[in-house]
């Protein structure tokens, strides 16, 4: 036990606090699944998309569509990750919430270990806590798609070049792993290729840079070979169309009109109405304050790195004229934790007495309004269709296939295919 604390926590009331935030974690994700996790139209695809390769044995060359109607997909590695879960629930949808539920589990011990590693537990434990408790990020978390793993992915990524930057060239395998699977995620994906070359000039110039490159390249190719053979003999017109129609150009005044979705993931973590633009005071504080105790050593590249993940997103959709939803900035949600957590870091050694009584004010009001909105919220859950379904085949109906429509896939898992199999 004893080397376990030295290991991993410097004390048994850090253990406490994060097995306190574990719990809490684990009963907001996964408790209340009938009424609390979403269930509709992306987990209805994921849902088809495991029973045409478990039932069908089909095998997927692409995965969700990048974005409505515009012909082009992501990869299909997505779809082949989730087959486990449904081939051990016998393709019950239950475990979408499952899924949800574990990637959730995912992101919570990489914001403590690698926050923790990149400054210290304090700041690790703060960026937890607001991880833990944010109604924003738990209705998120409790819905099953290939957008839960961006958040993980983009802190994965953020920390790897961090390590590279100090000299720890080995990350670029985890670098180029985590790039690679980002393909098979979202769109956004694309945001990593400037970030990772503005970063170029800070990486160490070294014979292990190139060694490391050079064996990360097979591991980039296992990510591509399915998009690559998917593209081939297809047509990249309809690429070309929608990206020519919702480009805009580069004009500051298009830049500073969507400057709040820039910060959007300030807006939802927070959870005030009275204030949505808090990210806007926030984020420079935080990153004057980390530039002036880090400009003499390495961890400057911190700042370095928190202010291009705000800035690549915001300046990329200042160019696109489609249509904006919040989680496309779901990348930059590490950085809001990681601010979070230093600013009241800082504050917490603020004339001491008072710096810890206003910390504990804050996350304890925070903790409470963020609690009761999760109380009182109700989705349209699985429970709901199931009760549905049973209602329409006790009546006699059949239910066609229809396209995201939950009903559908319950009835082809509780009709159809066992009468199927008794044939």
């Amino acid at each position: 036990m004893n080397k376990f604390l030295l290991k991993y926590f410097s004390s048994k009331t850090v253990l406490i606090l994060f097995l306190l935030l574990l719990s809490i974690q684990i009963f907001t994700r996964f408790s209340y699944t009938d009424t609390k996790s979403d269930f509709s139209w992306d987990q209805i695809d994921n849902a088809w998309a495991a029973k045409n390769i478990i039932y069908d044995h089909k095998l997927p060359l692409v995965g969700m569509q990048a974005k409505g109607n515009t012909g082009f997909y992501i990869g299909p590695y997505y779809y082949y990750l989730i087959v486990p879960f449904y081939l051990a629930t016998d393709l019950d949808p239950y475990a979408s919430i499952v899924i949800a539920d574990l990637t959730s589990i995912l992101m919570f011990l990489l914001t403590y270990f690698l926050v923790r590693d990149m400054f210290n537990e304090k700041i690790a434990l703060i960026a937890t806590f607001f991880e833990v408790f944010s109604f924003y990020i738990i209705g998120l978390d409790r819905t099953q798609w290939p957008v839960n793993f961006i958040a993980p992915l983009s802190l994965i990524i953020f920390y790897s070049l961090y390590k590279i930057m100090n000299g720890n060239t080995r990350y670029i395998l985890l670098l180029m792993a985590a790039f690679g699977f980002s393909l098979h995620i979202h769109f956004t994906s694309v945001f990593y290729i400037p970030l990772i070359l503005l970063c170029l000039p800070f990486i160490p110039r070294k014979k292990q840079t190139l060694i490391h490159s050079l064996i990360s390249i097979p591991i980039l190719l296992f990510f591509l070979f399915p998009i690559a053979i998917a593209a081939v003999g297809k047509s990249s017109t309809n690429i070309a169309s929608y990206i020519s129609s919702s480009y805009l150009g580069i004009h500051l005044r298009r830049f500073l009109q969507i400057a709040q979705d820039g910060f959007i993931e300030f807006e939802g973590i927070y959870s005030a109405q009275f204030f949505k633009k808090i990210g806007f005071i926030l984020f420079p504080l935080y990153l004057l304050i980390l530039f002036i105790t880090s400009y003499k050593n390495k961890k400057v590249y911190l700042a370095y790195l928190s202010l291009i993940w705000v800035l690549v997103p915001w300046a990329f959709f200042a160019t696109y004229g489609g249509e904006l939803s919040n989680y496309y900035f779901s990348i930059s949600r590490p950085v809001v934790l990681i601010a979070f957590g230093y600013l009241l870091f800082h504050l917490l050694h603020y004339k001491k007495i008072v710096g810890w009584f206003l910390v504990a004010l804050i996350l304890s009001s925070y903790a409470y309004i963020n609690t009761r909105q999760f109380f009182e919220f109700k989705a349209r859950g699985l429970g709901y269709y199931r009760e549905k379904v049973d209602e329409k085949i006790k009546a006699g109906e059949k239910i066609e296939f229809g396209q995201g429509n939950p009903e559908s896939y319950l009835y082809f898992i509780k009709k159809e295919r066992y009468e199927s199999v008794e044939k």
